[in-house]
């Protein structure tokens, strides 16, 4: 922490084909039950069923190799084995809140993929309903054309150099020292792992709430954070969020795991 008088250094950290399915009553919380990858022939099928129809979006990214699925506010009563072992193209996947009333599934692949057919269709005599992503292999240039990058052309989202260049907002005179404190990770992404499988973005959360409360009884600063409970926060976004607040200085928290033989 710098002392009272001393600037504080400027420190910014930088480091969807789109498909909608539009069914069920397009606001409406569900329950995820159950999962299953079928493969038939080239093609492997990711079903997901639901307690009831929600609007979902699914599209690839690359570097990794990625599907990913935005649906809303779902609540995940999976097996806690799914998505640990894969099929056909897919090797893994996982899921998890993404956002405020927003969750994710990102299903790693072995390559190159491409979304052939999505649909949901109703379970026979229930509420219950059945999404179904078929991917099937493509090659690395054909994927280009098909992924998140071509989407975000079209309506372009704020990025690194776009951020930087922004001019940040003025300051009144005497006005605090503005620290962003930004906990690592967050929703679907838990960031390491302790041996007692306790995750990177629970531990890094709860030192920036007690930092921001150390600082704060001070009265030197103004202090914000990223995120304040368990949500995915993207990179840009956190730069945005920053640059928004007029940061002075921003706390990148993280944690890593070690093994001992203690």
């Amino acid at each position: 922490m710098c002392p009272p008088g001393k600037p504080l250094v400027n420190i910014l950290a930088a480091v969807a084909t789109v498909l909608c399915l539009l069914l069920g009553r397009p606001a409406a919380a569900a329950d995820a039950l159950e999962t299953h990858l079928t493969v038939t022939g080239r093609s492997t099928i990711f079903e997901l069923t639901m307690s009831e129809g929600v609007t979902a979006q699914a599209f690839t990214l690359a570097s990794p190799y990625r599907v990913v699925i935005d649906l809303p506010d779902v609540s995940f009563r999976l097996d806690p084995a799914a998505g640990q072992t894969g099929a056909g193209l897919v090797s893994a996947f996982r899921y998890g809140l993404f956002a405020s009333h927003k969750s994710r599934i990102v299903i790693d692949t072995k390559g190159p993929v491409v979304i052939h057919s999505a649909n949901m269709t109703r379970i026979k005599g229930s509420s219950a309903v059945k999404l179904a992503i078929a991917l099937m292999p493509t090659d690395a240039k054909s994927f280009g054309g098909g992924t998140g990058a071509g989407m975000a052309a079209a309506s372009p989202e704020p990025n690194f150099e776009s951020a930087f260049e922004a001019p940040p907002p003025k300051k009144q005179p005497n006005a605090k020292p503005v620290i962003v404190i930004d906990p690592g990770h967050g929703g679907i992404d838990p960031g390491a792992i302790g041996p007692n499988n306790v995750n990177e973005k629970t531990i890094v959360l709860s030192v920036a709430m007690q930092l921001k409360e150390a600082l704060e009884k001070t009265g030197l600063y103004d202090v914000k954070m990223t995120r304040h409970d368990d949500v995915f926060v993207s990179l840009d976004d956190r730069l945005k969020f920053s640059r928004g607040a007029g940061a002075d200085l921003f706390i990148s928290l993280h944690a890593d795991s070690i093994e001992t033989s203690a």
